[in-house]
């Protein structure tokens, strides 16, 4: 993959995350994508105050690696579970959250549910997902107006 590729992936990857706070009325504050010398493009989105479920949670700590193998899958062809299990090497910090959120004695749901109800919120959301990602590809850092701007559709 060329580095224009990687930037992309993890921007898909943070949009994932910032469409899936949203959806579930989780503020979010800054989300960037910074491409690093000789290694993989690094990305970060920081939320506001969280007050949601275990559940919540865990949705939008897996957000990210299932935005991220929809896009793998629908652009190589390859099974979505198998492109999970590559993007799930590369979120060893998404992982990490995802398991205490499901440790949570109130959480509902195990690992498949959260893939599924990630799988379904970025399905309802996709264009969104991609304008995110496409917004935040070219500038390496959204935040305030400007994220707001491209979450309701607006221009980038």
């Amino acid at each position: 993959m060329s580095r224009v590729d990687d930037v992309v992936l993890v921007a898909v990857h943070e949009a994932g995350h910032v469409v899936v706070a949203t959806a579930l009325g989780i503020p979010v504050r800054e989300v960037w994508v910074r491409p690093r010398l000789l290694r993989a493009p690094r990305g970060r989105t920081v939320y506001g105050r969280v007050t949601g479920t275990a559940d919540e949670a865990a949705a939008v700590a897996g957000a990210g690696i299932e935005a991220e193998a929809m896009h793998v899958a629908a652009g190589t062809g390859v099974s979505l579970s198998r492109a999970r299990r590559t993007a799930c090497r590369d979120s060893e910090t998404d992982l990490a959250e995802l398991a205490a959120c499901l440790a949570d004695p109130d959480a509902g749901l195990d690992r498949d549910g959260v893939w599924a109800w990630c799988h379904d919120l970025l399905c309802d959301h996709w264009p969104v997902v991609e304008a995110v990602a496409g917004a935040l590809a070219a500038s390496g850092r959204l935040s305030g107006r400007a994220l707001d701007r491209v979450l309701s559709g607006g221009a980038r």
